[in-house]
C-alpha cells in the first residue's frame, strides 16, 4: 500500500484540507493577537498539511514544511511515537522520493530554519 492510499484510505481530502485552512487560520489569528507568544502545539496542523502538500503533487513545499514539523515537534518535546514512526517515515520518503535527496534535505533544512511567524505564512499559502 502507498503512502498515498494509506493517507486517502482514512478520509476525505477536501474535508481535510477545510479543516486544516480553519485551523491554520485560527493560529494566524492567534498570532496576530499575540505576536511574542508562539504557538508550540502547531506542529499536529502543520503534519496534515503537509501530507495533504504530498498528496497534491507538491513535494518540495511537502518537504519545506515537513521541516518546519520537526523543528516544532522538538520545540514542543512531542518525538515520533511507535506508532506514528512508520507512516511518517513512509510519507518522508515519498517527499524524499519525489524530488529527490538534495533537494528535499535542502527543502526540509529551509522549513527547520524559519522562525514561527515564517512558518504560519509560509503553510498558509494555501494548497
Amino acid at each position: 500500500m502507498s503512502g498515498r492510499s494509506k493517507i486517502t484510505g482514512i478520509g476525505n481530502i477536501n474535508i481535510a484540507q477545510r479543516m486544516l485552512s480553519i485551523s491554520l487560520d485560527s493560529m494566524a489569528e492567534f498570532n496576530d493577537q499575540n505576536p511574542t507568544r508562539d504557538f508550540y502545539e502547531f506542529w499536529f496542523i502543520i503534519e496534515g498539511i503537509a501530507r495533504l502538500e504530498l498528496l497534491g503533487g507538491r513535494a518540495e513545499r511537502s518537504a519545506v514544511i515537513f521541516g518546519i514539523n520537526w523543528t516544532w515537534r522538538q520545540k514542543d518535546d512531542s518525538a515520533l511515537t511507535d506508532a506514528e514512526r512508520p507512516d511518517y517515515e513512509s510519507a518522508i520518503a515519498e517527499s524524499r522520493s519525489a524530488i529527490r535527496a538534495a533537494a528535499f534535505d535542502r527543502a526540509f533544512t529551509k522549513g527547520q530554519e524559519m522562525t514561527y511567524g515564517d512558518a504560519l505564512r509560509f503553510a498558509l499559502n494555501k494548497f
